[in-house]
């Protein structure tokens, strides 16, 4: 089949007999638990994925607006939205960036370290919300 020009595309669809293996989880008691707690846990993900997409969006409109006539990587909004990404991942990119834009406009350090205060208290909330659900889940599992 690999000789074939255009199967060589399908091949890609026998990674999905990997799925296979979830059909063993059944019989693992404390793998199928663990599974069944990342099912629960995945509204809660993406209620947290929500409120950062809406809180970087507006932290991209602010860093177009106050810094995007002068610099490229706030030129436009998905470019801002990237570079603010970026920050976000803490890639030693914010003291790059951060030390240019804060040499021409000094009050930029109120800007950054917000996005750099609300990425800390982003993630430590995430973990703290995600503990404690486990937590709640596995007692709501236990009591029955």
């Amino acid at each position: 089949i690999s000789s074939v020009p255009v199967a060589s595309s399908f091949i890609v669809f026998r990674t999905f007999r990997l799925f296979r293996l979830f059909k063993y989880v059944s019989k693992f008691a404390k793998m199928d638990k663990l599974i069944k707690i990342f099912l629960e846990l995945l509204p809660l993900f993406f209620a947290f994925l929500g409120i950062f997409v809406v809180s970087f969006y507006i932290f991209a409109i602010l860093a177009v607006n106050f810094y995007g006539g002068t610099f490229a990587i706030f030129a436009d909004l998905g470019i801002a939205m990237y570079s603010l990404i970026k920050l976000f991942l803490v890639e030693g990119w914010m003291g790059i960036v951060a030390r240019q834009v804060i040499a021409i406009y000094p009050e930029a350090w109120l800007f950054f370290g917000s996005v750099a205060l609300f990425s800390f208290l982003f993630v430590v909330s995430f973990l703290v919300a995600s503990i404690t659900q486990t937590l709640n889940i596995v007692k709501k599992n236990d009591a029955k």
